[in-house]
């Protein structure tokens, strides 16, 4: 039975400091069947920079939306969102970290009982 893919909706807006945690915290789950959207909302102290990098770092992982204008956190939650593919979608701040089986017990929790 294949395992569905799950949908990671990062939101960040200017947290250089905290970003790349957060994002290697979810890139790094031990469930395979993930995609990691980051949408980044303009910021402007390198946040977007470091999204890009993570990106070029798991090329099939992490999608980083880095582009867009400014839209505060309900425009750039709707674009982030718009972006997810899998089933299901766990969302995330740019300042959270995920243990390593969060979603990989949630994906079984659910996946038990429709």
């Amino acid at each position: 039975m294949s395992k569905p893919l799950v949908s990671v909706s990062v939101i960040t807006y200017n947290q250089a400091s905290f970003i790349e945690e957060a994002v290697r915290s979810a890139a790094d789950q031990d469930y395979d069947d993930l995609e990691v959207i980051v949408g980044d909302d303009g910021s402007t102290d390198g946040t977007a920079e470091l999204v890009s990098g993570l990106a070029e770092k798991y090329p099939k992982r992490v999608i980083a939306l880095v582009d867009g204008p400014h839209l505060g956190i309900t425009g750039n939650s709707n674009r982030a969102l718009a972006a997810c593919r899998g089933k299901y979608v766990a969302f995330q701040g740019g300042d959270d970290v995920l243990l390593g089986e969060k979603i990989s017990r949630q994906v079984e929790w659910l996946e038990r009982d429709e």
